[in-house]
C-alpha cells in the first residue's frame, strides 16, 4: 500500500489475499514474500483453506530448499512448479495439490 500526501492510505492487492485465522487478519502475500526472501526458494504460494477449529488454516507450497514459517501450518516443497501460460503461479493447480496431500492422506 501506500499513503498520499493528505495521509489517506491506499491498499493494493487482492481482498481474497487476505484471510482471517482466530481473530487476526493474515496478507498471504507477506506470507510468500517472506518464503521468497529465504535462501534457495525460487518459488512460493501461500493459500488458505478452511478449519473447523480456526476457520480457515494456512498452508504453502514452495520449489528449491525447504522452509519453514511460524504462521504457515504446512509447508510442501514440489519438484515441479504449476504455471500459467503467462507465467505466473497457478493458485488453482497449487490448491488441488495442497489439498490432496494434505487432506487426503
Amino acid at each position: 500500500g501506500r499513503v498520499d500526501n493528505n495521509g489517506f492510505l491506499f491498499l493494493k492487492g487482492r481482498l481474497d489475499r487476505a484471510v482471517n485465522i482466530s481473530d487476526k487478519i493474515i496478507y498471504l502475500d507477506v506470507l510468500e514474500d517472506d518464503l521468497l526472501s529465504l535462501p534457495g526458494i525460487e518459488y512460493a504460494a501461500v493459500i488458505a483453506l478452511p478449519n473447523s477449529k480456526r476457520g480457515q488454516k494456512v498452508f504453502a507450497a514452495v520449489y528449491g530448499n525447504n522452509a519453514s514459517h511460524n504462521q504457515i501450518s504446512e509447508i510442501l516443497s514440489l519438484k515441479e512448479w504449476p504455471l500459467l501460460l503467462s507465467g505466473k503461479t497457478d493458485y488453482v493447480k497449487i490448491t488441488a495439490i495442497l489439498k490432496d496431500f494434505f487432506y487426503e492422506k
